[in-house]
């Protein structure tokens, strides 16, 4: 049956049309998150949502309009890369078209929205309360998988709470486009075309925002736009892919009190010379409080999707090319792009709790000085930090460890890690390999890292073998390998606990999770179950005898306060038997956090 056209809709709402198209053969075993990434690569992210039946060899996307769905269509047509292995290159079809029923009152409520509805939508519940819906949350969403595991001997710890709640983030993205007077903008998203279309789609700036962003972010955002407003280019307008003006993100460090801006703007128009202008008013007129940009990037980005893929680059304009910020005493170079935890303050809590599993003490104890750490370096475990960033958390616990191995996907943010061992004087102990975490670890790990590699399709820069071979000699002679693990939202790689479950030399695993309620649970299943390790067609947890970790202990960490986000932390270790039959090293450790409990 024909989809209904405006006019079926009737007077009182109003319809809003979309369009769609099917990819025919896009992989039977392909998750629509896998598909969602393969589209972001190319640039295409301006669709609704995708619809993917279990086994199903195709997927159907929909789109905001027609215009949308046929420049997709065309950028899959000139990009054959985007293939499925068993299918080959992409096989698209458009499909139809459908109206979305907006009503008038779901108009008025959309109308009614704020950027703090955006940024800060828990600001209505007193902390106390957000607090405890975010534990809440956490804990019954582990309990169902500890429950179908049959594991019942762990503790599971209140929320730390983040140590400021207000002016909170050290970087902010903003949106450039039209606030409701219809004047250009640089702020927070308020609605989308999802919800209403176009109409429903506006950037604006609130008091309210203060909650979660810093003034001089929200002054940065308000000097642009008092620029914008005298300028001859227009604004992007996301729906006909057309003008000028695009985005702004803020890097900010309290501490150091250093300013980094990154604008992106679409080369149209007098593009060069209205770059340059803005740029010198950045440079000679933006002050805050006697703070200065003390870095500026440009991007040029003419791509569907909101976001720029890394490999656009940026230009770096004037100043510094990273701004640096303090945790726990140590410094840490920030790249422009480089990942790093929007919380400063309440990093260092989070950081402290790691620090304090690794070296076996209770979670909420207070920070220590790393002379306390009486262990001789023979004794201490190596430290593998997988997906460790720009190395913070691993340089945090080079202390209690007796050496550091860093693995990360992104080029930039390693070489950054490099520096900063470097500045903290940890170089000697700290290494860092540029590198996917599942194309290393089980090299690394397996004790023939150089025979491994040479039989993968993994390609390591001359630095990277060189580094890599100094990290297998000090897994050679460690006698314990402890893995603290931090990946995006998305989780683990498979590959990577396949590494991790195999080698009985990782005794420990420290968790930390920014998706607690997805897809850590999936990860902490795969640690804690049974379900078969597939390696060449054969089970090798049976067949290599690998023991399952288990469960000691998860502390919610409140990192994002008015949101509904958290991080968690999560330690896991490997049983090693008694003569009695019992598990030694998690007998000892849920029971030294009983024993804290009960102080």
């Amino acid at each position: 049956m024909a989809s209904p056209g405006p006019s079926a809709a009737g007077p009182a709402s109003r319809a809003i049309r979309h369009a769609a198209l099917e990819i025919l053969n896009c992989g039977i075993k392909s998750t629509k998150e896998e598909i969602s990434e393969a589209l972001n690569r190319i640039g295409i992210s301006n669709f609704i949502k995708i619809s993917k039946g279990n086994n199903e060899p195709k997927c159907r996307v929909t789109f905001v309009s027609a215009e949308d769905k046929n420049l997709a269509l065309d950028r899959i047509a000139r990009n054959p890369a985007v293939t499925d292995e068993a299918e080959g290159p992409w096989k698209v079809k458009s499909v139809f078209q459908r109206y979305l029923k907006v009503a008038p009152e779901k108009e008025a409520a959309i109308q009614q929205k704020k950027a703090a509805d955006a940024v800060a939508p828990w600001r209505e519940f007193p902390y106390p309360e957000q607090l405890k819906k975010k534990h809440d949350q956490v804990k019954e969403a582990n309990e169902k998988w500890l429950s179908k595991l049959g594991i019942k001997d762990y503790a599971f710890h209140d929320i730390v709470a983040s140590p400021v709640t207000q002016e909170y983030r050290n970087k902010l993205d903003f949106t450039v486009g039209l606030d409701g007077d219809g004047k250009p903008c640089a702020g927070f998203r308020v609605g989308s075309y999802r919800e209403g279309g176009k109409s429903s789609f506006r950037v604006e700036v609130s008091d309210d925002c203060l909650l979660t962003s810093p003034k001089i972010g929200l002054k940065v955002a308000e000097f642009l736009s008092n620029f914008m407003q005298s300028s001859t280019l227009p604004v992007y307008d996301q729906d006909k892919h057309v003008g000028f003006w695009r985005a702004v993100s803020v890097r900010w460090s309290e501490k150091t009190k250093e300013l980094m801006v990154l604008i992106r703007c679409a080369p149209e128009g007098d593009a060069e010379a209205e770059k340059t202008r803005v740029c010198n008013a950045f440079r000679d007129e933006f002050e805050f409080e006697g703070v200065k940009v003390t870095s500026l990037f440009w991007q040029w980005w003419d791509g569907i999707s909101h976001q720029a893929p890394p490999e656009s680059g940026f230009i770096h304009i004037f100043g510094k090319e990273y701004i640096e910020d303090e945790i726990l005493g140590m410094r840490f170079k920030v790249s422009n792009g480089a990942f790093f935890q929007v919380n400063t303050r309440g990093a260092e809590v989070l950081f402290t709790v790691v620090r304090n599993l690794l070296q076996g003490k209770p979670h909420d104890a207070p920070p220590s000085p790393s002379s306390e750490n009486s262990s001789t370096r023979g004794s201490l475990p190596m430290l593998l930090d997988v997906c460790c960033g720009t190395g913070v958390i691993g340089l945090l616990c080079a202390d209690s460890a007796s050496s550091v191995a860093g693995i990360e996907l992104s080029a930039p943010a390693v070489l950054d890690a490099r520096e900063n061992a470097e500045t903290n004087g940890l170089d000697g102990k700290a290494r860092f390999i540029c590198s996917k975490a599942e194309s290393v670890l089980s090299r690394l790990l397996s004790g023939k890292a150089k025979e491994m590699l040479a039989k993968s399709d993994t390609v390591l820069t001359e630095v990277d073998e060189r580094v890599l071979e100094e990290a297998l000699k000090d897994a050679q002679a460690s006698k314990e390998i402890v893995a603290i693990v931090d990946p995006p939202r998305a989780g683990l790689h498979p590959s990577v606990l396949k590494a991790l479950l195999r080698c009985h030399a990782v005794s420990r695993i420290i968790y930390v999770s920014c998706n607690p309620t997805g897809s850590f649970v999936d990860n902490a299943m795969d640690l804690c179950g049974n379900k078969p390790i597939i390696s060449n067609k054969r089970d090798v947890r049976e067949t290599e005898g690998i023991v399952s970790f288990k469960p000691v202990q998860f502390i919610p960490v409140d990192m994002f306060p008015h949101t509904d986000h958290c991080e968690l932390v999560a330690e896991f270790v490997r049983p090693r038997k008694t003569t009695d039959g019992n598990d030694a090293d998690h007998a000892k450790r849920v029971k030294t956090d009983e024993a804290v409990n009960d102080e």
